[in-house]
């Protein structure tokens, strides 16, 4: 048993299924959707250089502390901040990629960015072999700690956009209403809304619930999962 709660977080926290929905739904998925909005006009309106940078630092640090926590209400609280921070983190990529490449490669850099993310998300199961080995809390710790070294590498290798380029040379000032009508009044945009809604509540549904079934189906077998 106390094998088991080095292991598993829930097991040594204390809660169930219902917690755990709460945490990835709630908790990280549903504040980290709502904040894109907010974060999208910000990185319209300050450096995106220094929008990843803080982010990244801050749910790193999110990452490590959840290693420390010891009450469920603490862990909810460092998702929570976790998801809006990586929230800051795709609009500031897309604007320095768009700065950085001409148009002729945008799509091609853009795709290899979007790559980054899913290998990224499939090395993230190996961690099931790393809470073997060390233990969740170390393993959360061990995570952290390498944003935080990320994101101090990317506070002295990212370039800043020129100033021109990030800068509306028009006359016309759009807030976060008129921008979003704007956006909005596409009708092809919102099909494409719509469908990337329809095709991450399937993805991520099976990114949540998998590992669980996957514990539960074949106890014994939990690391050929990752």
């Amino acid at each position: 048993a106390e094998s088991s709660a080095k292991e598993y977080i829930n097991l040594e926290i204390g809660f169930g299924q219902v917690s755990y929905s709460l945490l990835a739904s709630y908790g990280f998925t549903l504040l980290f959707s709502f904040s894109s909005l907010f974060a999208g006009r910000a990185v319209d309106l300050y450096s995106p250089k220094v929008m990843t940078v803080f982010s990244c630092l801050i749910w790193s640090l999110s990452t490590y502390l959840q290693g420390e926590s010891s009450l469920f209400t603490q862990i909810l609280f460092l998702r929570v901040l976790q998801g809006i921070s990586q929230a800051f983190t795709t609009p500031s990529a897309y604007t320095m990629i768009s700065n950085a490449f001409p148009s002729k490669y945008r799509a091609l850099s853009n795709s290899v960015y979007s790559s980054g993310i899913y290998l990224g998300g499939a090395l993230a199961s190996l961690t099931v072999l790393l809470d073997s080995k060390i233990g969740w809390r170390n393993s959360f710790r061990f995570v952290g700690l390498l944003g935080v070294i990320c994101a101090v590498v990317a506070q002295f290798t990212l370039k800043s956009p020129n100033k021109a380029s990030t800068t509306n040379t028009s006359k016309t000032t759009y807030t976060m209403k008129s921008s979003l009508k704007i956006i909005l009044s596409n009708k092809e945009a919102l099909v494409v809304y719509l469908s990337a809604a329809f095709r991450f509540l399937a993805g991520f549904s099976i990114a949540v619930w998998l590992p669980s079934y996957f514990r539960q189906a074949f106890p014994n077998h939990i690391n050929d999962f990752a």
